[in-house]
């Protein structure tokens, strides 16, 4: 797996099709992972890590072609202005025209034993929006450290 990350920052975004929140979208050790690598490469990016209330972590597919590895991109919406960071394994070259700023991020995978500590039990678990809060809180310390 690729470590790079692309990180689009947009201006805000309100209707969010195709894509689907965080809170129904199949979640395990692949989701917790790719959400996590997510919010390390937007707080390195500038994310302040404060979601916009009743307003959450959204997801998206991408085509792989032949590639067996699953694509998925993340979108976060800051609170404070609305701006969005969307965060993607593969460079969507038509997103840099739209991008405030364009940022590639290295952010290794974590281990499933990385990822039962950080969300302190066993994968997969639900994720109400208390906890991605908390997600996101332990996405900054990883971006610190």
């Amino acid at each position: 797996m690729n470590d790079e990350l692309h990180i689009y920052v947009l201006g805000p975004i309100d209707t969010w099709r195709g894509f689907t929140p965080l809170t129904h979208w199949r979640w395990g050790e692949e989701t917790a992972n790719v959400v996590l690598r997510a919010l390390v490469a937007a707080v390195r990016a500038g994310f302040d890590g404060n979601l916009r209330p009743g307003e959450e972590i959204y997801l998206s597919g991408l085509p792989c072609g032949d590639d067996e590895s699953n694509h998925v991109v993340v979108g976060l919406k800051q609170d404070n202005n609305g701006t969005v960071f969307l965060v993607s394994p593969v460079d969507l070259p038509y997103l840099k025209e739209q991008a405030i700023e364009y940022v590639r991020v290295a952010v290794p995978s974590f281990s499933l034993s990385t990822l039962r500590a950080i969300f302190n039990r066993a994968i997969p678990v639900p994720s109400p929006e208390e906890e991605l809060r908390a997600i996101i809180a332990r996405g900054r310390r990883q971006a610190d450290a």
